[in-house]
């Protein structure tokens, strides 16, 4: 008989294990392998308590419960015949650990034995929400229905489980509030998840280990070898040799963030780089320097759109290597790169590109897929590019989010944009353990305003209202022109009006696909000098490296309109004054949507007189008056006081995470089929309901256009459905090849755009 890692108990061709208690059970090439619920729960303990450690939970005793008892309802004998092929059927193995802590550590603080017990219960299904005692199974999934369960008896767990006495605060652990009198409820809850994730992502490392033969993942680079490789390519670039113009002021930059890094306090920080400058390299430099002075575990860069994403991750590819970047996002594709696609399963990677809907998201969530994740934030240098898009009627959620990240888990932030929102006045409100604790963002780029100034490529011009034919008449004037207005109806509008064969569209009602091609032929008209007037939605603000000699932007929110800015004379090849930004007001006709309207009239009170409105004290007040206004708005679902004024640790954790969304996109995805063979094969596929493969899936999202409900009631007649979210377009006459999904009227056939 072998004794290990797992076990081999094999006798005359049948597996014999009456008296083993199975967790797993591998087949070998000879044998069953076995591995006990001991040897399992022992390794899920130790290697959570690790993960803790990236917190300061040195000798945390939470953890180690916490793994020892997950499993502890495996011991009963039904779900030992139930691994051994003996009975069939769903059983409830996950309460059982819950219920021991609800039975020893009742005597001990709700505010620990309620996440402790949440983490086990909850550590399949999901966090619960906690409920109240009077909560029957029967009735839903809340923490204390489970806790009421009537499970198989598990009692013999007793005899190989060892167990502390008391439940022992977390050594390092603040609670952190806005103000004195809340009761830190949200610490707590935050605290929960953080636990959670350690124990899930042990349990399924462990799990996978096991399963695989012990074969171990490949440990990823360090960030100390990674910032060897960034030291010789900006020295093989010359990066940090520029002494006049732009690339001296990209060296300036540079240098400062470096200096900046290797500074042995704060953990957050602001980096106010106006486009052009430089801004992705110098914050990678500045969080290699800080990760090898502080010994960070990884950096995350946290971007608003995925179209940014492949762009960074080309650029940090050319310098790492594609196999350390972890570009983590819903449409990733990781066909063929294996350990790439186990490392985006917890970020378990030296670099994560993500988004900020799947940040926060994360952070907010409460299925073991979307929180395994989490405890890999911690001991992390994240990186908020373009801070000033995260939305605002999620922006309070996502503060305190930030401000657990920087206070508990020994995380550095950095907001890094070319128009700093004034968040330094949600941060200065902070008390840790009922004590003022203002947190003060310091900015990298000290120069701030000289490099502003330096980098100043355009100048600002208010032309009030313009009608749609006079832009038109306008742009065509030009040999290169953009124009971006706020809706795809507006934009469409223009593009009809424009009397050239040189001009080209951009708006979402086109497919990923079908704009790439339109950019990448944009972007050769441009390099060549050749005429090009290009009518876009605000999509092309999003990091989208064109040089045009002039734009014309409808007047929007403040930010809106300086990053339209950051379009027109990108690389500085012309002098400020002839590089005109035309700001204009449209008709009437065009109703912005809601979440524009404020946004539109404070950057129109606070820019009316001022020849510069990308300077940084207009910035400033538009922030400010902008965050005033919006008010009880800026946490539009009441996430934070679900979780801070949770009566009796009542936290909604399974509520809030479906609640909690930060961009708000109730839209149905249309496929537009092209007459290609794949087409048909994963349309095929799609109407007989068979399993589409990654790089299916990957071809149906860059070739679908997104629409609201209004718009597909009107052309429900030309959707064949595939289920309540996603169609396929049958009538390919309402695709234009130009303007995208050209939406029609079923009953009148007039043209109309969302």
């Amino acid at each position: 008989m072998q004794r290990g890692c797992c076990e081999k108990y094999y006798r005359g061709g049948k597996l014999t294990t009456d008296n083993i208690y199975i967790a797993h059970i591998r087949e070998g090439t000879s044998s069953p392998e076995i591995q006990t619920i001991k040897e399992h729960c022992d390794h899920v303990a130790k290697m959570a308590s690790e993960f803790g450690q990236a917190f300061g939970f040195q000798s945390d005793t939470l953890l180690h419960i916490i793994g020892e008892l997950h499993d502890a309802g495996k011991y009963s004998a039904r779900w030992q015949q139930y691994i051994r092929g003996l009975v069939k059927g769903k059983i409830d193995h996950s309460s059982a650990g819950a219920q021991v802590v609800e039975e020893i550590y009742r005597g001990d603080a709700p505010a620990l034995r309620i996440p402790v017990e949440n983490c086990i219960a909850g550590h399949h299904a999901g966090l619960l929400n906690v409920g109240t005692k009077r909560d029957l199974s029967e009735l839903g999934a809340s923490l204390y229905g489970r806790l009421n369960n009537k499970v198989e008896d598990y009692s013999v767990y007793r005899s190989f489980v060892s167990l502390p006495d008391h439940l022992k605060p977390p050594e390092k652990f603040s609670v952190v509030t806005e103000k004195t009198s809340d009761a830190g409820n949200f610490s707590v809850s935050f605290l929960t998840r953080m636990l959670f994730s350690c124990l899930v992502d042990a349990d399924f490392l462990d799990t996978e280990q096991f399963m695989n033969g012990s074969k171990k993942r490949k440990k990823p680079p360090s960030l100390d070898s990674l910032s060897r490789m960034f030291g010789s390519y900006i020295s093989e670039h010359h990066y940090l040799d520029g002494k006049e113009g732009i690339n001296g002021i990209r060296s300036h930059i540079l240098q400062e963030c470096m200096d900046a890094g290797r500074q042995d306090h704060d953990s957050l920080f602001t980096l106010t780089v106006p486009t052009g400058g430089g801004k992705t390299l110098s914050s990678m430099a500045f969080a290699l320097e800080k990760a090898r002075c502080e010994g960070k575990d990884r950096i995350i860069y946290v971007i608003p759109y995925c179209s940014i994403i492949d762009q960074t991750a080309d650029v940090f590819a050319g310098i790492f290597g594609e196999e350390n970047i972890l570009a983590a996002y819903s449409n990733a594709d990781y066909e063929g790169k294996e350990n790439i696609r186990y490392a985006s399963e917890n970020w378990d990677a030296p670099i994560v590109l993500t988004t900020a809907v799947q940040f926060f998201e994360s952070l907010y969530g409460s299925r073991t897929s979307k929180c395994r994740k989490l405890h890999n934030i911690a001991n992390a240098i994240v990186i908020f590019d373009e801070a000033q898009s995260i939305p605002l009627p999620r922006l309070m959620p996502c503060i305190r989010a930030m401000k657990e990240l920087l206070l508990n888990y020994r995380t550095t932030c950095v907001l890094c944009t070319a128009t700093q929102p004034a968040l330094q006045s949600f941060f200065l409100s902070t008390f840790v353990n009922g004590r003022e604790y203002p947190v003060y963002p310091v900015e990298i780029c000290q120069g701030k305003d000289l490099v502003r100034e330096q980098l100043k490529r355009v100048t600002y011009r208010q032309r009030g209202v313009l009608t749609d034919q006079d832009l038109a008449k306008e742009l065509a004037e030009n040999s290169q022109a953009l124009c971006i207005v706020s809706t795809k109806s507006q934009a469409a509008d223009i593009f009809e009006l424009i009397q050239s064969d040189h001009k080209y569209h951009l708006s979402t009602n086109m497919t990923p696909v079908h704009r790439k091609v339109v950019l990448k032929k944009v972007r050769e008209l441009l390099d060549d000098g050749l005429p090009c007037i290009l009518v876009s939605t605000s999509l092309i603000e999003a990091g989208v490296d064109v040089d045009f000699p002039v734009v014309y932007r409808a007047c929007a929110g403040l930010d809106s309109e300086i990053q339209a800015a950051g379009r027109c004379n990108r690389e500085g090849r012309r002098s400020a004054e002839e590089s005109i930004v035309h700001l204009f007001d449209v008709d009437a006709d065009y109703h912005l949507p809601p979440s524009l309207e404020a946004p539109y009239e404070i950057a129109h009170m606070v820019t009316a007189d001022v020849a510069d409105i990308a300077d940084y004290p207009v910035i400033e007040r538009y922030y400010h008056l902008l965050y005033n206004a919006t008010g009880d708005g800026m946490d539009i679902d009441h996430t934070v006081d679900a979780f801070e004024k949770a009566e009796y640790f009542n936290y909604p954790f399974a509520d809030a995470a479906r609640s909690f969304h930060l961009i708000d996109s109730d839209t149905f995805n249309i496929l537009i089929p092209d007459d290609s063979n794949e087409a048909d094969s994963i349309c095929y596929k799609l109407r007989n309901d068979l399993l589409l493969s990654a790089s299916d899936v990957k071809f149906i999202n860059l070739h679908s256009v997104s629409i609201y409900e209004n718009m597909k009631k009107k052309i429900l007649p030309a959707l064949e459905p595939v289920d309540e979210r996603h169609f396929i377009l049958s009538d390919l006459s309402l695709y234009d090849k130009e303007i995208g999904l050209a939406l029609r009227d079923m009953a009148t056939g007039n043209a109309f755009f969302a």
